[in-house]
Parts: structure tokens; sequence; C-alpha cells
């Protein structure tokens, strides 16, 4: 089983939905119609990369509020989106790169596993990153909230 997060963009009304009814956000089928971003196992080489080149975003610490009791369900405002947006935009994936370090995620075993990151792992963050700039450039122009589904 991986550990993986993925977002969708919902209405307001969906937001507040999964807020009181976590479990009806799970069993939705969101459909390929509305915007969504699966980062898969991408997101901590992500995070590694956004802290070290100094980008103020934590995927799952610092954007959204938590709506379910094992902390699985995160919501996210409109704001919250927008701030993602465009520190996205404001930051190239060739300053991302820079700060690529396979010996470094290897020591600190950082997810997907216990395997040795090789350069060429670059290409699945990569992926990650393209994911995440095209979801929130497209909700935050929406000026929609989301929802981010965090599963292990």
């Amino acid at each position: 089983m991986s550990v993986t997060i993925w977002f969708t963009q919902v209405t307001p009304e969906q937001l507040a939905t999964a807020r009181d009814d976590p479990e009806w956000a799970w069993e939705q089928d969101w459909g390929d119609d509305v915007p969504d971003a699966d980062v898969d196992r991408s997101w901590p080489g992500l995070e590694f990369l956004f802290g070290r080149a100094g980008v103020g975003i934590d995927i799952l610490g610092a954007g959204g509020e938590p709506v379910d009791d094992d902390g699985t369900l995160f919501a996210w405002e409109p704001d919250e989106v927008e701030h993602v947006a465009k520190t996205l935009r404001d930051t190239t994936w060739e300053q991302l790169a820079a700060h690529n370090d396979p010996a470094e995620l290897s020591r600190r075993e950082i997810y997907p596993g216990r395997h040795l990151w090789a350069a060429d792992d670059l290409e699945q963050l990569r992926w990650g990153y393209q994911a995440l700039t095209g979801f929130f450039a497209t909700v935050s122009a929406a000026r929609a909230p989301a929802l981010m589904f965090f599963s292990f």
C-alpha cells in the first residue's frame, strides 16, 4: 500500500458537506470533469525540495484544515488555494530541481521508501510538481475551495 495525496476542486457546498460528513467525501466519484491532482507518492520528495529551496509550502502540514479525526481529509479554502498557486507560480521547476540531493533523500529515508534515491527519481518529482502547479492555478482562477485526500 502507498502513502499518497490527491486533491480535487469542490464547490463551497461540497466543502461544507465534507466538513459535516467526511465519509461522504471519500465515497464520492468526483469524475473526470472536476479539476484534480494526484501527486501520488511524490509529495514527500517535493516537500524536501520546497524546504531546501526555502519555498513556503508544506503540502501535508501547512495547507488545509483537517476535517476528520484521523487526519486523512483536509479542507482548503480559496485563500489557501490562492497562496499555494501564487507560490508555485513564483517557483520554477529549475529552482526546485537545483536542490535535489538523492543521497540526503536516501539518508533521511524520505518516502517512498527505504530505497536509494537516484538522479532519475527527479522525473517523478517533476511530474508531481507539474500536477500541483496546474491544479492550484486552475482552482485559484475559479476562486474555488479544494479537498486534499491523504491515503495510507
